[in-house]
């Protein structure tokens, strides 16, 4: 679900501070209020552009076909998570099954973590419905279909894995925090992909046989859907705690889906939809979002959370807060650019007069 960002601003500096930022006029609009910082959030120091393309600043991260973030393994349970490997190890190998403890992990498994796990085997493998679909599990063993040949299957996987190896190293660097990753990886989405308007519109998606973060890698567009999976499939594949969240609007039902994080054992919403580019620019509205953040914008409820997917239905998911305010100086922020060396973001925002300011922010 995306729609054009709103730029509202709340108080952005006292006066002594402005002598840090550098202005532009701008055109005055009625209804925006101004953000405030702190003094320790803000320097004078002048920002030179954050992406640093020198051969030993890149990455060197290395493509891993079997990811599942401890939040997925809390959500969905060992026996899954671990069954999830087993598909992927007989996919790898070109077999033709794998272990499997009982039906509904293999139904569930099959259903629910290719799309998030590893999306380009996404509709290519499932497990044999042919002779008794409701119990596909025999003596600890479900049979794997392939709807391409199995080495064609692998060799996807190959070039897939080269695809995200190189979006990798080329947007992040070794020594990143996991803060610096989420950014750098959102600045990458706000950058590289569009939001596919025709899809959003054809509520049957009658044009499409599938959703999926295939999409959003291949053809740089997608939906929801789409990019909150493919940005929280980046996230796994450095390590980095995530998974997705959907919810409904109150107001009107409008269903949604975001990415979930957990940095530091602390939980966030980041939208990576609203990272898009349109013509409000690169706002840090919906980046690290708190769930009193996510409530507010557009309505999304938190009894409506569903994390992962809909397994909470089955077996009702841990109980998942995001508290932690500590990002709120950013909401109001526009994203230009971040300084791995000095821990500094250089954004811009409206000061009282209505002038925009670029300011730069510690973090």
């Amino acid at each position: 679900m995306k729609k054009l960002l709103s730029v509202t601003l709340s108080l952005c500096l006292l006066l002594s501070i402005f002598s840090a930022c550098q202005t532009k006029e701008t055109e005055t609009t009625e209804g925006i209020t101004v953000p405030s910082y702190s003094e320790s959030q803000v320097t004078e120091a002048t920002v030179e552009p954050a992406t640093e393309t020198t051969e030993d600043q890149t990455g060197h991260y290395q493509f891993n076909p079997k990811v599942c973030s401890p939040l997925i393994r809390e959500i969905m349970g060992d026996a899954m998570c671990d069954t999830w490997f087993n598909v992927v190890d007989a996919v790898m190998a070109g077999e033709d099954s794998f272990e499997c403890p009982d039906d509904k992990t293999c139904q569930w498994v099959l259903g629910q973590f290719p799309g998030i796990c590893l999306p380009v085997v996404e509709g290519l493998i499932w497990y044999d419905t042919s002779v008794d679909p409701d119990h596909p599990v025999k003596n600890g063993r479900a049979k794997l279909v392939y709807n391409v040949p199995p080495e064609e299957v692998r060799q996807k996987i190959d070039e897939f894995g080269t695809m995200i190896e190189g979006i990798l190293n080329e947007n992040l660097r070794d020594d990143y925090n996991e803060f610096e990753i989420c950014l750098a990886l959102y600045s990458y989405f706000m950058n590289t992909y569009y939001y596919d308007y025709e899809t959003y519109n054809d509520t049957e998606n009658s044009h499409l046989d599938i959703l999926t973060a295939m999409r959003v890698f291949n053809d740089h567009t997608g939906i929801c859907c789409e990019f909150s999976t493919a940005y929280s499939y980046l996230l796994m594949q450095v390590g980095i705690d995530a998974t997705t969240c959907s919810g409904h609007r109150g107001y009107d039902q409008a269903s949604h889906e975001w990415s979930y994080v957990r940095l530091d054992g602390v939980c966030y919403h980041i939208d990576p939809t609203y990272a898009l580019s349109d013509e409000s620019g690169h706002w840090l509205k919906y980046f690290l979002m708190d769930d009193d953040k996510r409530i507010a914008e557009d309505d999304y409820l938190k009894d409506s959370f569903y994390y992962t997917c809909n397994y909470d239905q089955e077996k009702k998911h841990p109980e998942l807060d995001a508290k932690d305010k500590r990002y709120e100086y950013l909401w109001e922020m526009e994203f230009i650019s971040f300084d791995h060396k000095t821990h500094t973001i250089q954004a811009g925002t409206y000061d009282q007069d209505y002038n925009y300011t670029t300011c730069v922010l510690n973090y």
